[in-house]
C-alpha cells in the first residue's frame, strides 16, 4: 500500500431492487487487485432476491467498479459467510435458503481467474445445518482452522461432538 493515511470511500450504494447491502468482506487478492463481497438484493434480509456481489478496485481502494455478479439463485437467497484466498484461488464460502431461513444449505464455491468467472456451487457438508463459516485462522504450522458459528438447535447427523 502506498499511502498509510486513513481514508474512506464508498464501495456500493445499495438501491431497489438490490436495496439490502451486508456482510461484507475486504480481500487483496495475488495481482493486487482489491475486493469487497457483500450480500444484497431486495429490502431487508432474508429475502428469497438476496445474492452475493463483489465490487473490486485496482488502485488500493481509491476507487471502485461497478458491482458483479458472484452467486444468485432464481428461487432461493444466497448469503456470505466467508472467504479465502489462497495459492490463486478465491472460495466463498455461501449459505442458501428458502428466503425465510428455511431449507439452508451451506454451499462454497470457486474461482481461479480473480473472481471473473465462477465454478458451480458445490455443497459443503462437514458443518451442521444453519451455519456461517468465520475468519479462517492459518496457525504458524501452516493448518488451517475454520470456526463457524450455528443457529442448529436440533440434532442434526453431521453434527460432531467432542471439544471446540
Amino acid at each position: 500500500m502506498t499511502d498509510p493515511t486513513d481514508r474512506k470511500a464508498l464501495v456500493y450504494k445499495g438501491m431497489p431492487p438490490n436495496h439490502t447491502c451486508c456482510d461484507a468482506a475486504l480481500r487483496i487478492l495475488r495481482n493486487g487487485e482489491w475486493i469487497v463481497l457483500f450480500m444484497t438484493g431486495g429490502d431487508v434480509e432474508p429475502d428469497p432476491t438476496n445474492h452475493i456481489r463483489l465490487c473490486r478496485s485496482t488502485d488500493e481502494g481509491h476507487t471502485w467498479q461497478a458491482a458483479e455478479m458472484v452467486l444468485s439463485f432464481d428461487d432461493r437467497a444466497c448469503l456470505l459467510s466467508e472467504v479465502i484466498v489462497n495459492e490463486g484461488a478465491m472460495r466463498v464460502f455461501a449459505v442458501s435458503h428458502g428466503g425465510r431461513f428455511e431449507d439452508w444449505q451451506n454451499l462454497t464455491i470457486t474461482s481461479n481467474d480473480s473472481g471473473r468467472s465462477w465454478g458451480e456451487p458445490e455443497p459443503f457438508v462437514p458443518l451442521p445445518r444453519r451455519t456461517f463459516v468465520r475468519n479462517l485462522c492459518v496457525t504458524s504450522w501452516g493448518e488451517w482452522v475454520v470456526p463457524f458459528q450455528t443457529y442448529d438447535t436440533a440434532h442434526s447427523p453431521s453434527t460432531t461432538t467432542g471439544t471446540t
